[in-house]
């Protein structure tokens, strides 16, 4: 418990670093060949099929999944822990969280009285992006559309 609380304040206190990395990445995918897309999915394909036999399971999709998450998270870490480590030794010190923290608390404190009430504390989180209604190829949804107010 006590790691998952730690990690959990130190992606929110180094949220905005790691948003300026994130900002260093294009919003837009350049566009892409039809061969270049076709490469891309068979590669992905190749990598899934562990015993390639030519078909998926459903155990060799999960598992790729799982990985290719495992992964993104550690890339986020790293890039959290970077922020973090101003002096670049590996390690973060106590005085490195702290300014950190104190310029999160002062950021937050919008009236300055010393205080973060729930609302100023509320804007300590991470900001998420919203979910792209098309996937990163392009290609729309496949699902029916869903309204504000939950309707199809």
């Amino acid at each position: 418990m006590f790691a998952r609380t730690f990690v959990l304040t130190l992606v929110m206190i180094a949220a905005p670093a790691a948003a300026q990395t994130a900002a260093k990445i294009p919003a837009v995918a350049p566009s892409i060949p039809r061969a270049s897309f076709i490469a891309n999915m068979d590669g992905e394909f190749a990598r899934m099929d562990v015993n390639k036999d030519g078909k998926l399971t459903k155990q060799e999709i999960e598992a790729y999944q799982h990985v290719s998450a495992l992964q993104q998270i550690q890339a986020r870490n790293r890039a959290v822990f970077a922020a973090l480590d101003t002096d670049h030794n590996g390690q973060l010190s106590f005085d490195e969280w702290a300014v950190k923290t104190e310029t999160k608390f002062r950021d937050a404190d919008a009236d300055k009285n010393g205080y973060l009430t729930r609302a100023e504390y509320a804007t300590t989180a991470p900001v998420r992006k919203a979910k792209s209604a098309r996937c990163a190829c392009g290609a729309a949804p496949a699902a029916a559309a869903v309204t504000e107010t939950g309707e199809e």
